[in-house]
């Protein structure tokens, strides 16, 4: 099961970035971003996969492949 939690905004870069850490089986498999600025895409990164995804939904989905 995927969770989200840990939820953080970074603030640096001029635009507001949210950042979710993605849990599964209570460990921290990825962090999952999203940006403020229009037609934002979802990211998700765990170190060594960095995707890009246009829902939230696909991020997700492809989380739990992780």
């Amino acid at each position: 099961m995927i969770t989200l939690a840990n939820e953080r905004t970074d603030r640096c870069t001029g635009s507001v970035t949210r950042i979710w850490d993605v849990i599964r089986n209570g460990q921290v498999v990825a962090q999952l971003f999203k940006g403020s600025e229009p037609f934002a895409k979802w990211r998700l990164n765990n170190g060594t996969v960095r995707e890009t995804f246009g829902n939230k939904t696909s991020a997700l989905l492809f989380a739990g492949t992780l």
